[in-house]
C-alpha cells in the first residue's frame, strides 16, 4: 500500500507528514522528496530503522545509516568537470561567473580547487543588475573562457549580453544548469548557436525513451519531471526488500541496476554514484563528446 502526504517543502509540515505516516499508517520504508524535511527527520528515521530513499540532497547528517539518496552528492559533477576542463583545454584567461548563496558557493569553490588555478577570477552574482556589470568587465578584459555555475536564467542573460559588447572568441563551460535548464537558454537566447563550441557537464541518464513511452501509454499523459528517477526509487527498495529493516538497509547498499534515470548504485554514505556525461555545442546543437565513469 502506498501512503501519500504532502510536506509542502517545508520542515514543521514535513515533520507532521513524517508523523502520520510512520505512527497512524505505519508504513515500512520512505520515498522522501524535499531536502528541509530530511535534514529534520534523519535522526528518527535512523533511530525506527526506516528504509528511506531520498530525492533532494541531504546536507545534514550524511552517514552510512539507512538513507540512500538517488541523487548525486552536488559536488562531485562540479569537482570531476573542473579537472577534465583542466586536462582538456589550454585557456589563457579564465573567469568562473557563480549565483552567490548556497550551493552555488561550494559549486565555485569545487570547480577552483579542481581546476587548480589559484589565480582564476570569479564573479558572484547577487542581482541581474550584476549582469550587465560583469559582461562589460568580460569583454573589457579580454578573458577566452568563461565558466558558468548559476541558474539558467543568469547565464543565458550573462552571454546574450556578451554578444552585444564583444566579437572576441569566448568559450563557455558550464554546469549541469544547462542540462536542467536548457530550454530557458533556448527561449532567452533564441536558439544555441550563441553557445557554440561550449562544454558542459550533464548527467548521464539512460535512454528514457521507453520509459517515457510506457508512462504514456499507461497513464495518457506525458511522464513529469523526475518521473524516471521516482520509478527508479521504488524499484530501489524492491530490489532490496527484506522483511527484516536491518537485511533491508543492508541489502541496498549492494543494489546496482540501469534504470530508467541511468545506472543506481551508492557509495559509502549510500550516496548515488552517477556516472557524468561530457557535451559540446556544435552548430547549434548538444553533443556528447566524452563520459566520466563513477559507477563500480
Amino acid at each position: 500500500n502506498l501512503y501519500i502526504e504532502d510536506d509542502g517543502f517545508d520542515v514543521k509540515k514535513g515533520i507532521s507528514a513524517f508523523k502520520k505516516l510512520t505512527s497512524l499508517d505505519g508504513i515500512d520504508a520512505l520515498l522522501n522528496i524535499s531536502s528541509p524535511t530530511i535534514d529534520s527527520i534523519h535522526g528518527d528515521i535512523n533511530q525506527m530503522k526506516l528504509p528511506t530513499v531520498q530525492f533532494g540532497i541531504q546536507s545534514d547528517g550524511v552517514a552510512d545509516d539507512y538513507i540512500f539518496q538517488i541523487s548525486p552528492e552536488p559536488k562531485e559533477p562540479i569537482t570531476n568537470f573542473g579537472s577534465y576542463i583542466k586536462k582538456n583545454t589550454d585557456f589563457k584567461k579564465v573567469v568562473i561567473v557563480y549565483q552567490n548563496g548556497q550551493p552555488f558557493n561550494q559549486f565555485f569553490t569545487a570547480f577552483r580547487d579542481s581546476y587548480g588555478d589559484s589565480d582564476i577570477a570569479s564573479m558572484a552574482v547577487t542581482n541581474k543588475s550584476d549582469i550587465s556589470d560583469y559582461a562589460s568587465r568580460i569583454a573589457r578584459e579580454g578573458y577566452d573562457a568563461v565558466v558558468i555555475l548559476g541558474l539558467p536564467e543568469t547565464g543565458a542573460l550573462l552571454i546574450k549580453r556578451l554578444q552585444t559588447l564583444t566579437n572576441n572568441k569566448i568559450t563557455y563551460v558550464i554546469d549541469v544548469q544547462l542540462q536542467t535548464g536548457l530550454e530557458t537558454y533556448r527561449q532567452i537566447l533564441g536558439d544555441l548557436s550563441a553557445l557554440n563550441g561550449t562544454y558542459s557537464v550533464w548527467l548521464a541518464s539512460s535512454d528514457s525513451l521507453a520509459f517515457a513511452k510506457a508512462y504514456e501509454e499507461k497513464y495518457k499523459e506525458k511522464p513529469g519531471a523526475f518521473a524516471d528517477s521516482g520509478y527508479d526509487a521504488f524499484n530501489t527498495l524492491m530490489r532490496g526488500y527484506s522483511k527484516d529493516p536491518v537485511s533491508w538497509m543492508n541489502n541496498l547498499k549492494k543494489v546496482k541496476f540501469t534504470g530508467a534515470s541511468g545506472n543506481i548504485s551508492f557509495d559509502s554514505n549510500g550516496i548515488r554514484s552517477q556516472d557524468l556525461d561530457i557535451k559540446r555545442v556544435e552548430k547549434g546543437e548538444v553533443i556528447k563528446v566524452d563520459k566520466i565513469i563513477l559507477t563500480k
